[in-house]
């Protein structure tokens, strides 16, 4: 969480040759990367800037191979991991939305402020952050062109919210929280 909100660019994006033992960088300067996934065709890999609220694809292979671009940005959520589902397409954990009210999220407002922020964490206990949060889950599905074909809400987050995991498996989709002591599944949700 203090990463969010500190919002700094030390992320990394490796990559490890079992069979030497050698890591290369291929990305620097990501802001808290996470959620990587790589296509069913394995040419690019979809990436999660949780703290920016977007999502980058780098590619693998072909024409464009080593370099990244923006798919989605300024999302109405902070994405978290990034899994593939069942049929091949991208599922995307929102971890807490944003533009919900009349007034900007508390992260956006403090934004243009690094001493506010970096105030906030020193002196707020990180378990706090959590009573800021909306209690609202969302979960995006994503096709192999980055268009969103499907989702997932609990505008109310009465079964879950803070969707930090999506997983699919037999029929069953599972649903990862940063907060609750047990973890929702969905029978047969067809994403």
């Amino acid at each position: 969480m203090f990463q969010v909100i500190e919002l700094n660019s030390l992320g990394r994006l490796l990559s490890f040759d079992p069979r030497t033992g050698s890591v290369n960088v291929l990305l620097d300067s990501l802001y808290m990367p996470n959620g990587i996934a790589l296509s069913p065709d394995e040419h690019f890999l979809l990436l999660a800037e949780t703290s920016m609220g977007r999502i980058l694809r780098f590619w693998l292979k072909g024409p464009q191979a080593g370099t990244k671009e923006v798919i989605m940005d300024n999302m109405i959520g902070y994405p978290d991991n990034i899994r593939l589902s069942d049929h091949g397409t991208f599922l995307v954990g929102i971890t807490t939305t944003r533009f919900r009210k009349v007034t900007p999220p508390f992260l956006d407002a403090i934004a243009l402020y690094p001493a506010v922020k970096r105030l906030l964490t020193k002196l707020v206990p990180l378990s706090w952050f959590s009573l800021l949060l909306p209690r609202y889950a969302l979960v995006l599905e994503l096709g192999s062109d980055a268009q969103i074909v499907g989702t997932l809400h609990d505008p109310e987050g009465r079964l879950t919210w803070a969707i930090s995991d999506v997983f699919q498996h037999r029929g069953r989709t599972y649903l990862g929280n940063t907060d609750l002591p047990f973890l929702p599944v969905l029978e047969g949700w067809e994403s």
